[in-house]
């Protein structure tokens, strides 16, 4: 200390004052160069933590391999759920629908009605129907709310609307796919039928979009959970239940059923890497789904704190889908 004492303290006023201010200059720069390096470190630091929990709630690692806060692990099969089950089930010659499903008829008694007349909304051969009851809740809500927007247009007649019960090689012309119509009950027909022998495709295929008042249809599906099952030329009328948040995802991301499948094969979503996607509930509330992917070779990963269903997708592997707005229930 004595050495610098003497160093600063040598030589005239002006030479103390350079040395003095050249040494404060240094100490300055030091000091800077500690701050900047301390910043780096936080930042490193909080990047880390980013990258260990993606959206705040999570702790899954970067390949998404670690169970992630509020989940936990499962045997999906002792739950009752199969890889042959499901509303999102790919099926063809190399897939065949392998799997018995529950399914009713949409008898008059089951149907939507205009609440003023007692009238029913749609109309259809009921004992050549067979479709889930999941497949029909949601119909009957989404040919209400058609009835509801749409009553009062010049071409709306309530009841025109007809549920095909049978496949014809002009309306769905897949073999395949006809036997998921049949089997799974997750796949309607719509038509119009004015009289008896007057039944029409919903769509114009040469103007491309739903005839008239039914274009409403091709808009708002998605919001029932339908999306079209084929776009095959006279086959458009189709349409396929996979679940709000699925057909929500196809809409929003321009994808085709196929195209949003191989998503999960060729992706691979976990439970801390879903897709996700927002959609409006009946009350006008935001409800933002995750859905991921699980081998049915590895150990199944499913949430503790939200309610989630669970598809599987018929080639060795399940879809899982977490309702995020909702508090889990006892399964």
């Amino acid at each position: 200390m004595k050495f610098l004492s003497d160093y600063f303290n040598s030589g005239s006023v002006r030479q103390q004052n350079k040395k003095r201010l050249a040494a404060l200059a240094v100490c300055a720069t030091a000091a800077l160069l500690a701050v900047a390096l301390i910043a780096l470190m936080i930042g490193s630091i909080a990047t880390a933590i980013k990258n260990k929990a993606p959206d705040g709630t999570e702790s899954g690692d970067e390949t998404g391999t670690k169970i992630p806060t509020g989940y936990t692990t499962a045997n999906l099969a002792e739950a009752g759920y199969s890889v042959n089950a499901g509303t999102l089930l790919v099926i063809d010659d190399t897939h065949p629908y392998a799997a018995a499903t529950a399914t009713v008829q949409p008898q008059p008694n089951l149907r939507a009605k205009d609440t003023e007349t007692n009238t029913d909304l749609y109309r259809g051969d009921y004992d050549m129907i067979n479709i889930t009851q999941e497949t029909l809740d949601a119909f009957n809500a989404m040919v209400i709310a058609f009835h509801t927007e749409q009553k009062d247009q010049a071409d709306y007649k309530t009841g025109n609307l007809w549920l095909q019960g049978r496949v014809s090689a002009k309306e769905y012309s897949s073999a395949a796919d006809a036997a998921l119509k049949s089997a799974t009950g997750l796949i309607i027909c719509q038509q119009e039928k004015g009289t008896e022998n007057d039944e029409t495709s919903i769509y114009d295929s040469t103007a491309k979009k739903g005839v008239g008042v039914y274009q409403w249809i091709y808009e708002n599906a998605y919001k029932y959970g339908f999306v079209q099952a084929s776009t095959a030329e006279g086959e458009e009328n189709v349409f396929r239940y996979v679940g709000v948040a699925h057909a929500a995802y196809m809409k929003n991301n321009n994808k085709t059923f196929s195209d949003y499948l191989a998503l999960f094969q060729t992706n691979k979503p976990t439970a801390s890497r879903p897709l996700t996607v927002s959609v409006k509930d009946a009350k006008g509330n935001t409800v933002k789904y995750n859905m991921y992917y699980l081998s049915s070779t590895e150990e199944a990963v499913v949430p503790t704190k939200y309610n989630y269903t669970v598809s599987g997708d018929n080639m060795g592997g399940y879809i899982v889908t977490v309702d995020t707005s909702s508090a889990a229930t006892t399964k």
